[in-house]
């Protein structure tokens, strides 16, 4: 189905799709980087506060291009991406300090 403004984003668009593996590829050299190349120059805390930056954004690609043939693949991307920077949250400010 075509979209009749063209302002607003065909969630049906295969080329959704490749944004979302264009994501998860700078996503995953990211953490190549991080942890291959520049571990030693991160203390924990920071490491910690990178996986706020990567972790959402490639779970929320995996998930994209698991359902980018769907009609509601971007309104997955966006839930997919705040739940898990919400969980994040969660985890590292009220479950990590008290391990």
């Amino acid at each position: 189905m075509k979209n009749s403004n063209p302002g607003v984003v065909d969630a049906e668009s295969p080329l959704l799709k490749v944004v979302y593996v264009l994501l998860l590829v700078g996503v995953l050299a990211y953490i190549v980087y991080i942890y291959g190349f520049n571990f030693n120059n991160f203390s924990e805390d920071e490491l910690v506060k990178e996986s706020y930056y990567f972790l959402p954004v490639g779970i929320a690609s995996i998930v994209g291009i698991k359902f980018a043939h769907s009609a509601k693949s971007l309104l997955y991307f966006v839930l997919t991406g705040v739940g898990t920077l919400v969980a994040l949250f969660v985890f590292y400010e009220m479950i990590w300090p008290e391990l």
